[in-house]
């Protein structure tokens, strides 16, 4: 089997585990419905939200900019928007949310924002926590943000 196929097997089956740290976990279920419901959002709410989460799993934290132009890619079909990047090589990883939409360059939504954040966030727990060689946007990829939500938002 090719390591590609592999990839995308394991990443079709893959789960996040548990949290490993509750008051991290607490703080970040907080924080989370906290921005969602903010009528503005600024990088210093992103990177709190960014550090429980991580902290909640007891993995490094990451830093995020939220700043930019989305980029826009016009396609035979219409366009693509990159909402956030994940940037990762074996030394760094960083967190790219893009602050201004990409046709009108108004700034974003709180929620939107917040919910490209756990995006990019599961990006790196793929790599981290579920030993996938690359994190693809697999049916299993969006359970697991599915997933992280749900944990955030249980009452």
């Amino acid at each position: 089997m090719q390591a590609k196929d592999w990839n995308y097997q394991e990443s079709q089956k893959a789960i996040l585990p548990m949290p490993v740290n509750q008051s991290a976990f607490t703080h970040a279920r907080t924080l989370y419905v906290k921005c969602r419901d903010l009528n503005e959002i600024s990088e210093r709410h992103l990177q709190e939200l960014s550090d429980a989460i991580f902290k909640m799993f007891g993995l490094q934290t990451v830093p995020v900019r939220f700043a930019g132009k989305q980029p826009v890619k016009n396609t035979r079909n219409g366009y693509v928007k990159t909402l956030g990047v994940n940037r990762r090589n074996f030394l760094t990883n960083t967190i790219q949310i893009y602050k201004l939409t990409g046709k009108r360059g108004q700034v974003r939504k709180p929620k939107a924002s917040v919910e490209t954040l756990l995006h990019e966030i599961v990006h790196t727990l793929d790599i981290a926590l579920c030993k996938l060689n690359d994190s693809i946007h697999s049916a299993g990829f969006y359970k697991r943000i599915s997933q992280l939500k749900d944990m955030l938002f249980q009452s």
